[in-house]
């Protein structure tokens, strides 16, 4: 007698931690409304995959509680009798109790993986921290960055941490503590609010359509999230003077050598084409021919299809409707980029325009697209 393999199925295990301190206060209606929205969303996203969803919610002020502990998300209840803002930010003690009542959760049968996203509308200011006591010559803040970062890195390879953090302030300082995946709202208003349980609920959309491919963890979760008016205003940027850039199309020029290239694309119906002919030139000798001189790292290309960017690379971020040009580390957090390499999609969204930095003396560029040049 045979017997069949039994089938491995998938069982993600969601940590949500919700900042509950008092800046809180003129959001907790709407934190209680869209966290109800997101569960039924991760509900009906789990019937549509065939994945078991189990959630936990932990809120946080002076100290985090547990508030739901793993539960099947068809039978979550509803915030309603369960967050209230009481307190300070810790942030840090709220992850980490999420990320250890993880360990509890045994994974002996099917195919484990775990995701804990923390939502914040400020920095971390009263966690206590785990192990040794400060020492002398470090300060508490130190020792919380280290043993937060020693935590992070050493997770397991089937552990997701995720950050929403208010403005650049908060990257940065999520950076430090050492989370890899960080995406920026905007806290000021309900409507920001909705966009982040937005940026989440299409961020575990693709977490779950990854986990039905095999990938159990991810440091780019919120990778190609669409750029928004409240993003640009949470990451706090400053546009770059106009007469310190200029935004010019690419065209074949004198002194330029054109190539002609046959790039593939997918076939999505029976009479579309299969391939997309267009004319490419040399980035150097490009600018060179028309808006001398070329330096390295002054030019930022439109990112006009999926590819890989590097930590290196600096990102710009182009309003459509005025022009404005946004660089520095805000814009790439914009997009939610994790430090390491990882993959890009050009944004969905037509109010903005994603450029990439170019550090190549020959990159193609495609005629008939943009480039932008700093100039100052």
């Amino acid at each position: 007698m045979s017997f069949s393999t039994a089938k491995q199925n998938l069982t993600n295990h969601i940590a949500l931690v919700l900042d509950a301190s008092y800046s809180m206060q003129h959001l907790q209606d709407k934190v209680i409304q869209v966290t109800d929205q997101l569960v039924a969303a991760w509900a009906k996203d789990s019937v549509d995959k065939e994945q078991e969803t189990r959630v936990s919610v932990y809120t946080f002020a002076d100290t985090p509680r547990c508030d739901i502990w793993d539960m099947d998300v068809m039978r979550l209840p509803s915030m309603k009798s369960l967050y209230s803002v009481r307190g300070n930010t810790a942030l840090v003690d709220a992850a980490t109790l999420a990320l250890n009542d993880g360990e509890l959760v045994t994974e002996k049968y099917s195919d484990h993986a775990f995701l804990v996203i923390v939502l914040t509308d400020g920095e971390e200011n009263c966690s206590k921290g785990t192990g040794p006591k400060p020492v002398y010559g470090r300060t508490p803040r130190e020792v919380l960055i280290q043993q937060m970062g020693l935590h992070l890195a050493g997770l397991k390879d089937n552990r997701t941490v995720a950050v929403l953090v208010p403005n650049d302030q908060g990257y940065r300082e999520a950076k430090q503590y050492g989370f890899g995946n960080i995406a920026l709202w905007d806290a000021t208003s309900e409507r920001g609010l909705e966009e982040a349980v937005e940026k989440i609920q299409t961020a575990t959309r693709s977490y779950m359509d990854n986990r039905a491919k095999g990938v159990r963890s991810t440091t780019s979760l919120f990778v190609g999230a669409d750029v928004n008016a409240a993003a640009v205003k949470a990451a706090n940027l400053t546009p770059l003077p106009t007469k310190e850039r200029k935004i010019v199309v690419v065209a074949r020029t004198k002194g330029t050598e054109a190539l002609f290239f046959e790039k593939p694309i997918n076939r999505v119906t029976k009479s579309r084409p299969v391939a997309d002919k267009a004319w490419h030139v040399e980035i150097q000798p490009f600018v060179e021919a028309a808006y001398p001189p070329y330096r390295v790292g002054m030019a930022y290309y439109e990112l006009i299809k999926s590819e890989k960017v590097t930590a290196d690379k600096q990102i710009a971020v182009v309003e459509v409707d005025t022009n404005q040009v946004y660089v520095g580390d805000g814009a790439r957090a914009l997009l939610g980029l994790p430090n390491g390499v990882c993959r890009v999609k050009p944004t969905l969204n037509q109010d903005y325009k994603i450029y990439v930095e170019s550090t190549s003396l020959n990159r193609h560029l495609k005629v008939g697209t943009h480039l932008l040049l700093l100039t100052g």
